[in-house]
């Protein structure tokens, strides 16, 4: 019996006849015969891996977006591996963390992945570590944050509008002005900043980018502070300047979850991204790209704010 028959019986392959099949099966489980995927992948051209790289899972939202993406690869008969490079994701890339982000790309894009998801920084520009990938055609989507230099897909929140409807909250909330804490050079901080800013000048409301003291009078009584999230954004923020603010009845506005009570603000309204979709569409855009399939839609998909939500602890979904 020659070894392509063999082969195609352990795969169960019908072009081999059942009792053929049947009976070198039982003779490969008497044996102990397992089967080499990653050789058979790998034969085949492809590993059926992909990765989601990202900074840390630290945030809420890269918590959610894991999980989800992972259980949508498997729905797919792929499996996705998540490689964190240990990288504050609003700091500054030195030393062993650069060297591990680099060997993290460079592994995936030697064989041991058909593709990558990944999450960029928010505070730092990852084109150049990835663009090496980019220019061999190697399936890349970016998720949440994007680069726009790369041209590749990217799938990301709507966070355009998110900030829009933040900011119309705080207002019809009570605030009388606002503080802009979007100020990180990305393209969802850039996405954030224009919507609250349309917002806000169509109400009427003064609004600042930061909180010179000299301008703490045109904002009023009630003053909305609205940033990406509340640890990294707004609770560092209200540490540095909580003196200025001190006889000022404040709301906060925040993307993903607020955990504790709304305090010192009044009120918390909370817009939570949709990870569930975000995560899906990702892995079908990457696996897309990988097995070829007519293009499947527009480069960069804006998936609409999950909910608004005020006050209290909550989690994204």
């Amino acid at each position: 019996m020659d070894i392509s028959t063999v082969s195609r019986a352990l795969r169960d392959d019908p072009r081999v006849k059942a009792v053929t099949r049947k009976r070198i099966q039982k003779t490969a489980a008497r044996l102990g015969y397992r089967p080499n995927l990653l050789a058979r992948n790998l034969a085949g051209g492809r590993t059926r891996t992909i990765w989601l790289i990202l900074p840390s899972v630290d945030a809420s939202i890269d918590h959610h977006l894991v999980r989800h993406a992972s259980h949508y690869a498997n729905e797919q008969d792929y499996t996705l591996f998540v490689a964190l490079h240990d990288s504050d994701n609003f700091g500054t890339l030195v030393g062993h963390s650069c060297e591990h982000y680099m060997q993290i790309v460079e592994s995936a894009g030697q064989g041991t992945a058909d593709g990558v998801i990944v999450v960029p920084r928010r505070g730092a520009d990852d084109t150049n570590l990835l663009k090496g990938l980019v220019h061999r055609d190697f399936p890349v989507v970016f998720l949440d944050n994007h680069l726009e230099g790369l041209g590749c897909s990217a799938v990301t929140s709507d966070n355009e509008s998110g900030a829009r409807e933040l900011a119309r909250s705080c207002v019809e909330g009570g605030a009388t002005g606002a503080i802009l804490l979007f100020n990180e050079q990305n393209t969802v901080a850039r996405a954030r900043l224009a919507g609250a800013q349309a917002a806000l000048r169509k109400l009427g409301v003064p609004f600042v980018e930061q909180l010179p003291p000299k301008s703490i009078g045109k904002l009023g009584s009630c003053i909305a502070v609205i940033g990406s999230s509340q640890t990294s954004h707004l609770l560092s923020f209200m540490a540095s300047n909580s003196r200025h603010l001190l006889e000022k009845r404040l709301i906060f506005g925040v993307f993903d979850e607020w955990v504790g009570e709304p305090g010192p603000a009044e009120k918390v309204y909370v817009a939570i991204q949709d990870a569930a979709t975000m995560a899906k569409l990702a892995v079908d855009r990457l696996i897309s790209l990988i097995e070829k399939r007519p293009d499947p839609g527009p480069r960069i998909v804006r998936v609409p704010i999950l909910e608004f939500k005020e006050s209290g602890a909550f989690q994204p979904r």
